[in-house]
């Protein structure tokens, strides 16, 4: 018969199974309170912590279980696990080589000492890489995991993982990418249905057919906050890419052309003007037109109706960036030249452009986050470490918001032309309202675990102040090209 430490367990398993990950960690605690000695409570335990997104407390765990019994197999992996998530490779390394040889007849052992061995980077080598994971590496992780599909040729998460893991390797050795797919295909014959497996196929394709796997996930398992999170992303980039494209090329043509009325066109700036705009348009044209296409209607449609800004966020986007490349071109080919009121005309449409094309970008943000936090996308300690992700990247796109702002003052410091003045003043203000635009958006998520309301207000009424003179700058352009003013 089972002891009561079976029983235990079994139930924080029965849990874990069922996505309750703070349950099984309250039943663990309890027990390791009233019966500490035992290793299997511990190395439960760890599993729980780790389901948790808990990693010091999962390691911390493991340990005491592995103080107890240096052989229990689940601590030796919720170890390697914690120190590989906790990014202490080397660390990682030693606990994954002391896993297989404790267990050598183990599958985990041997693809855990895979992803210990494996650069998960998709960049170029650096040295300080290069000494981390040597190419000789390559190999043997290679033959670790296929040591790990022979122990267990019926695993479906385990060849999901290693498919993965063939997948990184083969950026180093292209050879391997035959055999990530063959691993991937054996998962999804073994169990077509099982969440982490319909996932990890998702993650290998492209954005609109990852999208497209990630609602079949969630329609299969509506608890899925992974397939979630990857749904609403694959979304609202489909929005906020191009509106972003848009924007930026908008304000490289806005400056150009304030350069040009200067007298300080040339032929650098010149190639330069005709590159960016032919980037733009590109991307716009296949990259975009292609996503579109490609991405599931439904989802889209769906997006939609729920949030009627989609659509014309969208419009203005469109035509703003027909309107700005039509104006880049007739400048740069010299059809109208930097005088005149012709050449008026275009700054102004262009300085009107940016400003719709801007507040697009800026109010896209905020009914983004909004929404994400408004769903519920963000609760629960699994979620929080995706939230703190995202607080990160818009703190740090204000900073590169910040720069560009900093360098298109001294641009209008260092050329000032009468014509098109006020069209480039707009550039940098519309960039400050961008950093603090996002730094609203950062305040917005971190009010999920940690309310700043009066620093919210500071950064929206910031936005708002280099919003309004932004606005002002425009009005006063249009009223010079109508002779107004």
């Amino acid at each position: 018969m089972p002891d009561a430490v079976d029983v235990v367990v079994e139930r924080a398993d029965a849990l874990l199974g069922f996505k309750r990950p703070d349950e099984a960690r309250a039943v663990l605690t309890a027990a390791v309170a009233s019966t500490p000695d035992d290793p299997r409570l511990w190395a439960t335990l760890a599993r729980a912590e780790r389901a948790r997104h808990d990693h010091a407390a999962s390691r911390t765990a493991a340990e005491r279980a592995l103080a107890l019994d240096p052989d229990n197999a689940t601590a030796l992996s919720a170890r390697v696990n914690a120190m590989l998530d906790a990014n202490e490779r080397q660390a990682a390394k030693a606990a994954a080589e002391e896993l297989r040889e404790r267990r050598p007849d183990w599958a985990t052992a041997h693809l855990l000492w895979a992803f210990a061995h494996t650069r998960w980077s998709h960049a170029k080598r650096s040295a300080a890489e290069e000494a981390a994971w040597p190419t000789a590496d390559v190999a043997r992780s290679a033959a670790a995991l296929d040591r790990a599909l022979e122990l267990a040729p019926h695993d479906a998460r385990l060849f999901a993982d290693a498919a993965q893991c063939y997948r990184a390797l083969s950026w180093t050795d292209g050879a391997l990418a035959p055999r990530a797919r063959e691993a991937m295909d054996r998962a999804l014959e073994l169990d077509p249905n099982d969440e982490w497996v319909m996932l990890a196929a998702g993650s290998v394709l492209q954005l609109s057919e990852r999208v497209a796997q990630s609602a079949r996930v969630l329609a299969q398992h509506p608890t899925s906050w992974e397939a979630r999170r990857r749904v609403d992303d694959g979304l609202w980039s489909l929005v906020s890419v191009p509106v972003g494209v848009v924007a930026w090329s908008l304000v490289v043509t806005v400056l150009g052309a304030h350069i040009a009325a200067g007298g300080g066109a040339n032929v650098v700036t010149k190639t330069l003007g005709w590159t960016l705009t032919g980037i733009a348009a590109l991307w716009v044209c296949f990259v975009e037109v292609h996503s579109f296409a490609k991405f599931p209607r439904g989802l889209l449609l769906r997006t939609m109706r729920r949030v009627p800004l989609v659509p014309v966020v969208l419009g203005v986007a469109a035509l703003t960036w027909i309107a700005g490349a039509a104006g880049a071109v007739l400048l740069l080919a010299g059809i109208v030249p930097p005088a005149g009121d012709g050449y008026t005309t275009i700054v102004t449409v262009l300085a009107v452009a940016l400003l719709l094309q801007s507040t697009a970008q800026d109010v896209t943000t905020i009914v983004q986050r909004r929404r994400q936090v408004r769903s519920g996308l963000w609760d629960g300690l699994v979620a929080d470490r995706g939230r703190r992700r995202k607080e990160e990247n818009d703190r740090g796109g204000a900073y590169i918001a910040g720069f560009a702002a900093l360098v298109t003052w001294g641009i209008v410091a260092l050329a000032a032309p009468t014509t098109g003045t006020w069209a480039v003043a707009a550039v940098p203000l519309l960039l400050a309202t961008r950093v603090f635009v996002l730094q609203s958006a950062a305040e917005i998520l971190r009010a999920v675990a940690q309310p700043r309301r009066a620093r919210l207000v500071v950064y929206a009424v910031i936005a708002l102040g280099f919003g309004v003179c932004a606005v002002r700058a425009v009005v006063v352009q249009v009223l010079v090209a109508a002779g107004v003013a």
